[in-house]
Formats: structure tokens, sequence, C-alpha cells
């Protein structure tokens, strides 16, 4: 190892120290792969690349997690804005306030951040949700790994909620069911 190969290794070392994921939050099977995150062995960069962002991966939960599916949610930072009151908030492609996400874990993907963390609040949701700890030098483009108790649909991440009071029109084709058989 030379000492160019070293200084790298070291400068690595010194700005984020060995990821872990918090038992009992992620997946069961959820592993760190450099700046990836495997779930069931499936890359999560690799999910964003060929679907898109928002999107989600549910597998079976650890012992110790109140539900039986844990999920973890991929979502694209929009836009990144500090409020007068010094308060970080970034807009994220994910309607967050359909599903249980565990915003304290959230992770960086797909490049390493600063060592220095803040509280961060994610938009959109609501007020009521936790801050997420994320690197200071967030920045638009970036993508967030977002735990999350239950199953995540891709439907609960778009934000399209349909009233179950309304009755299918047939004619609507927002209402494909309606249509099914014809």
């Amino acid at each position: 190892m030379t000492f160019t190969h070293l200084r790298s290794f070291l400068h690595v070392a010194a700005v984020e120290p060995f990821p872990t994921l918090a038992p009992g939050l992620w997946p069961a099977s959820a592993r760190l792969h450099g700046r990836d995150l495997l779930v069931d062995g499936n890359s999560m960069l690799a999910q964003v690349q060929a679907m898109g962002t928002p999107c989600a991966r549910t597998s079976a939960a650890t012992d110790a997690a109140p539900e039986r599916f844990a999920s973890v949610i991929a979502t694209r930072v929009l836009a990144v804005d500090e409020s007068a009151d010094g308060t970080l908030a970034a807009w994220v492609d994910a309607a967050l306030d359909q599903v249980r996400p565990l915003l304290p874990e959230s992770r960086l993907l797909g490049r390493r951040g600063t060592r220095a963390m803040r509280p961060v609040r994610l938009r959109p949701a609501s007020t009521a949700l936790p801050d997420a700890t994320l690197p200071t030098d967030l920045r638009a483009g970036d993508l967030l790994a977002i735990p999350a108790v239950g199953g995540t649909g891709w439907a609960d991440l778009r934000g399209r909620v349909r009233s179950a009071a309304r009755r299918p029109d047939p004619d609507d084709p927002e209402w494909p069911v309606a249509r099914c058989g014809r």
C-alpha cells in the first residue's frame, strides 16, 4: 500500500466512521455495502435506477421489531432550504404522511457525506414527524434511504389517496377496476 492509498483510506475513515444499522428499525436482511444499502440482497441504488423515486422495498423485520414487516424507502431530495431561524428543510419526492417512517435513522445513499450531522425536516411531511439527522452538505439530487415500520407500497409514497366513500364510475379512467372484464 502506497502512501497515496493510505492517505485516501485515512481520509475516508476520518470523514465517516464505520456505519451500522440500528437493529430492530431496519429490515432483518438490510446490509450496508459501501455507499449502497442491500435489502434481501437487492441494491437500493439499482432499484432507484430501474424504477425511479420514490420507491420502497419491504422485507421481514427482525424479532425485536413491533411489526412483522419493515420497509426501506428510497427518496430523492428535490431542494434544500434554510429558514431564518436556522432550521434546515429538505423537500423530497415521497409522500411521507402515508407511511410510518423512522426519520432519525435516515441514511444518505450513493455518496459520502460529511461527518458533521444536523437535524433536517423532510417535506412534504406533517410537522408531527421527527427530524432526520443528515449530513450538513445535503443537496438537491441526493438519495435518502429511510426505514419504515410495516409494509410500504408504491401508491403510499406517491401521495395519491382515493376516497373510500366514492363509488366507481365505469367511464372514469382513474378507476381501472371498473373496466375489468369488458
